[in-house]
């Protein structure tokens, strides 16, 4: 949800735990957030987050639960993305992406844009290539391995 604040020039978006600061949006451009973070909710993202938080938790040493979470996290955000620009204009839907990822690091250019999700995400965007629920699948078998493995060794 959006409100204005006190300075009159943000709004700020909280979406479940989470709240961010966000450039001056058009209510379309507000409403094109929120639908995306919607999907998020549909498709319960947060509960395979606790999941993966868990096992990190239970098997913090290992090196490879970090990989995993951050795979799921672009993985989440490239599945909420596929569905929220089903029925908009990739090029407007990745400006808004560009807008709200370059008002958050505080300056217009950047090298962290270079290396940043947000490129990822409107790299995948425009090439539509992999199909989510396959990649998905595939890392919760990879989280299944590595949890097996955590527990044989503790056996």
């Amino acid at each position: 949800f959006f409100f204005q604040a006190e300075d009159g020039i943000r709004d700020h978006c909280v979406t479940g735990v989470q709240t961010c600061a966000l450039p001056i949006l058009t209510s379309a451009e507000k409403e094109v957030i929120l639908q995306h973070e919607n999907i998020h909710v549909q498709k319960l993202h947060s509960l395979d987050i606790v999941f993966v938080n868990v096992t990190k938790i239970i098997a913090w040493f290992h090196p490879a639960i970090y990989f995993i979470h951050r795979e799921l996290v672009r993985l989440h955000e490239f599945e909420a993305d596929e569905q929220s620009v089903k029925d908009k204009d990739v090029n407007e839907y990745c400006g808004l992406l560009s807008k709200v990822a370059l008002s958050e690091i505080g300056y217009p250019l950047g090298s962290h844009f270079a290396k940043s999700l947000t490129l990822k995400r409107i790299d995948m965007m425009h090439a539509m290539k992999y199909n989510i629920k396959n990649w998905k699948i595939a890392l919760v078998g990879i989280l299944g391995i590595v949890v097996a493995e955590i527990g044989r060794a503790h056996v």
